[in-house]
């Protein structure tokens, strides 16, 4: 999990994720992506934003496929 670095945004996340399923072979739609962290982590956050993720912070995500 190189991706996962402090200082990139939600934003930045959910890109990485959403390339990398698409390039799997086969995968041909992903219903959704969802990245969270710190504060957005609880109550179940459903969107991503451009809030930069800090060193020792918690991150979530989740896709549906």
């Amino acid at each position: 999990m190189k991706f996962l670095q402090p200082g990139r945004t939600e934003n930045q996340l959910t890109a990485h994720i959403m390339q990398y399923l698409y390039s799997v072979p086969g995968m041909e739609d992903v219903e959704d992506v969802i990245v969270s962290s710190g504060p957005n982590t609880w109550p179940n956050w459903r969107n991503f934003s451009d809030r930069i993720v800090k060193p020792a912070t918690s991150c979530l995500w989740t896709s549906l496929r």
